[in-house]
């Protein structure tokens, strides 16, 4: 059996690093306040929730069977819920149990019998989940799944493994048959089934009719004298040999069931978690909706798109944007400072990832190309140890990045090459965007540079739009993206008259200020 609530064809491998892994995406994008608010403090969900948001997948069928288990299970939480709690209520009892430092064929047959007996119980639960619940769930991966279970977990399979763990009790004794090889020496050793305890009435009156008339039984017996260590060493030999198949058989089992349920439990922890989002989402009144993955390039547009860690850090609803980017290669945004461009950014990023891993998005209506690889450029903090300039370090950062971008890729830059001067970092954005762009990079870029703004708004380039962060005329941010050519200005002044109550022609002079000390 296998659970296949992520993918329609195979496992995903939860252990692997993610492909996304250490891109800077989970500091960049906030990613960690998301996830905190989809595991509640369960490490499992946290780990499958974080794997697969950096691991996105590229093809469309796979996102909407992923769309498909998780609208049923939105449909039905109770369900998931108690699935889930049955898997990791059975990986717990199974971690209390010692398993895996036994080498005795006997010792690992008897403590194969007690975890198959703890299966057995889980499977009992999994199916009578199934058999409650199948009916009430939207057709899908989810009810497949419960299907299956009803299938694979039916009387005859729970009879018959009941039969097969009182036959490896052996309470009929070890029975073992083997043959002579090279030097008179046993090999071929085979399990067979235990004689009867009690033989039958015709093997008794065989036994008689032998007797009388001398004929030498076809079984010889051998009983150890009391005392008998080497004996007792020799037969318990022979017995591990003869067992030694049915331990591996045991064991390959219990470990195929351990398997199972680890990937359930994690599977499982994905939806759970996505569960767990989207009621802390609507309880604060902010929309959600399953996004329309596209497969053609060239489509990028939204509805009330808003970033979930702000609203979930916050805990409000937060202004969401519209976005009509359909075309577009080169998506620039300038405007005001404290206007909500970061924000902004970071919110396209989540929805890119969140669509990509089958999630829903923080946004009324979203629909997007797949990306081949989501990657992101944020300024960082000064280097304290002073190994390397800012400038330097920015550099470096982008060179590794390009290093695995391919066609098709889309990369977020945020006040990207402002550690140097206006000059100096607008030719640099330049050359940049120039290369990425050509070579099949959609770029995002949220920057101060006004030079390099306005020459790319001047040059009309096809494939390039241009959004702003909309500022009042009383200085007032309301935190929306409008479509509106670059300004020579971020407002700046409005932040320093908030901070020290006067515009900055009204500050008294340094010099004076110094002599006022």
């Amino acid at each position: 059996m296998r659970p296949g609530l992520l993918h329609p064809h195979h496992d995903v491998d939860l252990t692997a690093p993610a492909s996304h892994e250490g891109r800077g995406l989970i500091g960049d994008l906030e990613l960690t306040t998301l996830v905190d608010a989809m595991s509640h403090g369960e490490a499992s969900i946290a780990d499958a929730a974080q794997r697969l948001l950096l691991d996105p997948l590229v093809d469309p069928a796979a996102i909407a069977f992923r769309q498909g288990v998780l609208t049923a299970c939105l449909a039905r939480p109770d369900v998931a819920r108690e699935l889930f709690e049955i898997a990791g209520r059975t990986l717990e009892r199974r971690k209390k149990m010692y398993w895996g430092l036994v080498k005795r064929p006997d010792a690992v047959v008897h403590q194969g019998i007690e975890l198959m007996h703890m299966y057995r119980g889980a499977f009992r639960d999994l199916r009578s989940v199934a058999d409650a619940h199948v009916d009430d769930v939207e057709p899908g991966g989810f009810r497949d799944f419960l299907s299956m279970l009803r299938r694979e977990l039916d009387d005859p399979f729970l009879a018959e493994l009941d039969a097969h763990l009182r036959a490896l009790r052996f309470q009929d004794g070890i029975r073992v048959s083997a043959r002579l090889g090279r030097g008179n020496r046993p090999t071929g050793y085979v399990l067979e089934r235990p004689a009867q305890r009690r033989p039958g009435p015709a093997t008794r009156f065989l036994r008689w009719w032998r007797s009388l008339r001398g004929t030498h039984p076809s079984v010889y017996t051998y009983r150890l004298p009391a005392h008998d260590d080497s004996g007792v060493r020799a037969l318990t030999e022979l017995q591990a040999r003869g067992l030694q198949r049915t331990a591996d058989a045991v064991g390959a089992a219990c470990n195929d069931l351990l398997a199972f349920f680890r990937q359930l439990r994690g599977e499982l922890a994905f939806y759970v978690g996505c569960i767990g989002l989207h009621e802390r989402l609507r309880g604060l009144g902010a929309p959600t909706c399953m996004p329309e993955p596209v497969s053609a390039p060239g489509v990028h547009g939204a509805s009330g798109l808003y970033d979930a860690s702000l609203a979930l850090t916050i805990g409000a609803r937060v202004v969401g944007n519209d976005l009509d980017a359909d075309g577009a290669d080169l998506l620039v945004v300038t405007g005001a400072n404290g206007g909500g461009k970061t924000t902004f950014l970071r919110s396209v990023g989540n929805a890119q990832l969140m669509m990509q891993c089958g999630m829903f998005v923080p946004a009324s209506a979203y629909r997007a190309s797949l990306t081949s690889g989501l990657f992101t450029h944020f300024t960082r903090q000064e280097d304290t140890a002073m190994r390397s300039g800012k400038l330097d370090e920015e550099l470096s950062r982008l060179n590794d990045l390009v290093h695995h971008m391919t066609s098709g890729a889309t990369l977020l830059l945020n006040e990207s090459f402002a550690s140097t001067n206006e000059r100096e970092g607008s030719e640099l954005a330049s050359g940049v965007v120039r290369a990425l762009t050509e070579s099949g990079v959609r770029v995002l870029f949220v920057t101060h540079l006004s030079q390099f703004a306005r020459e790319l708004y001047d040059a009309r380039r096809t494939g390039t739009r241009f959004l702003r962060a909309e500022r009042q005329s009383d200085g007032t941010r309301t935190f929306r993206m409008v479509t509106g050519a670059p300004e020579r200005t971020s407002h700046g002044a409005d932040l320093y008259a908030a901070t020290f109550g006067s515009a900055p022609s009204d500050a008294v002079p340094l010099a004076r200020a110094e002599e006022l000390r």
